[in-house]
C-alpha cells in the first residue's frame, strides 16, 4: 500500500516533489508558455477594444500636471466656438476695453461669430470659470499615418501584461513551486504576497503623485529654454507613461531583494549601514539607466522613493540584527 501524503519519508519532502525526466520538464515548460502567451494574448484584445478607455485613464496625469502649475499670475485660455487654441499668462488684468477678473487664476476667453443684420462680427466672451473641462493645452498627436496604430499597439501590449500578470504568476508558479521543499515554498508564498503589493503601491504613487509632477516640471523646464510645449507625440507619452509605472513598480521591489539577501546571509546590517553612502551613488545610476525619460526630473523622481525603500530596508535588517543578538546572548548564558 502506497503511503498516505502526510506519512511521506523525510527524504521525498526535503526534496520536494516528484521526480520527472528532462522531457517531462520541457512538456511542463512548454505548456507554461503556452498558456502564458494565450492569456497575454486575450489581454491585449481586452485592451485594443477598450484602447479609447485606458488612453483617457493614461491621459489624466498629464491633466492633473496643468492643476499642480498653475500660479497666482491670471493664465487665460482662448477659444473659438469651444475650440481651444492657446493659452499665455498675463502680466496684468487690464486690457483697454476688457475686464480680466484680477481675483482668478485661470480665465477663459472665448471667441464667437456674432451675427448683426448683415454683419458677422467677432466677438469675445470672458469666463472666470477656468480653463476647458479637458484641462490642459498640452495636445497629445500623432504624427504620421501609423501614429494611431503604434499608440493601440503600445496600450494593448502594456496594458495586457499588465491584465494578464495574476495569471502568469499563477502558471509559473504551478511549474516551479512543486519542485520546491515545504520550506521553501512559505518563504516563496511570503515574498510573493508582499511584492506584489508594493508593486501595486508603486505603480499607484507613481500615476497619482510621480507622474504628474515629473510632466509639470519637464513642460516647465521646456518653455524656461524658449521652447513651446503645448503639443507632445501621443506615441512618446503612452511610451514615456506605461515604462515610467513599470519601472517605479520595479523599483519598489528593492526591499524584497534586500531581505531576501539578508536571510540567506549574504547581507547584514552592518554591510548594509556601512554601504549607504555607496548606494546614494548606485541609486544615482540605476535610476538614469531604467528611468524612461533622459532628464533629472524624472531620474529624482525614481531615485528618491528608492533611497526611502533602501533606509526602510536597513531598519527591518537592524531589527533582525537586534533580534539574532539577543537571541545568541540567551543561549550563551543557558550553555
Amino acid at each position: 500500500m502506497a503511503p498516505e501524503p502526510d506519512e511521506l519519508p523525510p527524504e521525498v519532502e526535503e526534496d520536494g516533489g516528484p521526480i520527472k525526466s528532462f522531457l517531462d520538464h520541457l512538456e511542463d515548460l512548454r505548456w507554461t508558455i503556452i498558456k502564458s502567451g494565450v492569456a497575454v494574448s486575450l489581454a491585449m484584445v481586452v485592451c485594443l477594444v477598450a484602447a479609447d478607455k485606458v488612453v483617457a485613464f493614461l491621459k489624466r496625469p498629464l491633466d492633473r500636471a496643468v492643476s499642480f502649475g498653475e500660479s497666482s499670475t491670471p493664465a487665460v485660455f482662448l477659444e473659438i466656438e469651444g475650440s481651444p487654441i492657446g493659452r499665455f499668462q498675463l502680466r496684468t488684468n487690464v486690457i483697454p476695453g476688457l475686464q480680466i477678473p484680477s481675483n482668478s487664476p485661470s480665465v477663459r476667453m472665448e471667441f464667437k461669430v456674432v451675427t448683426i443684420g448683415t454683419n458677422q462680427l467677432l466677438g469675445v466672451q470672458i469666463n472666470s470659470n477656468g480653463p476647458p473641462v479637458d484641462g490642459s493645452f498640452i495636445k497629445l498627436m500623432t504624427i504620421g499615418p501609423m501614429g494611431g496604430f503604434m499608440v493601440a499597439v503600445q496600450v494593448a501590449l502594456y496594458g495586457g501584461i499588465g491584465m494578464s500578470s495574476p495569471f502568469l504568476l499563477l502558471f509559473i508558479g504551478q511549474f516551479v513551486l512543486p519542485a520546491l521543499r515545504r520550506k521553501e515554498k512559505r518563504f516563496i508564498y511570503r515574498s510573493l504576497g508582499i511584492g506584489v503589493g508594493l508593486f501595486m503601491i508603486g505603480v499607484v504613487f507613481c500615476y497619482q503623485f510621480v507622474l504628474p509632477v515629473t510632466l509639470q516640471a519637464s513642460a516647465a523646464f521646456s518653455e524656461w529654454e524658449g521652447f513651446a510645449a503645448d503639443q507632445w507625440r501621443a506615441e512618446e507619452y503612452m511610451s514615456f507613461i506605461c515604462k515610467f509605472m513599470l519601472a517605479m513598480g520595479l523599483s519598489f521591489e528593492l526591499p524584497i531583494v534586500i531581505l531576501a539577501l539578508v536571510k540567506i546571509g549574504l547581507l547584514d546590517y552592518p554591510k548594509l549601514a556601512k554601504f549607504r553612502a555607496y548606494f546614494i551613488i548606485v541609486n544615482l545610476f540605476i535610476s538614469a539607466l531604467i528611468s524612461p525619460g533622459a532628464d533629472v526630473f524624472s531620474m529624482m523622481a525614481m531615485a528618491i522613493p528608492l533611497q526611502v525603500l533602501y533606509e526602510i530596508s536597513v531598519w527591518i535588517a537592524w531589527a533582525w540584527y537586534r533580534q539574532d543578538k539577543k537571541r545568541e546572548r540567551i543561549e550563551s548564558r543557558t550553555d
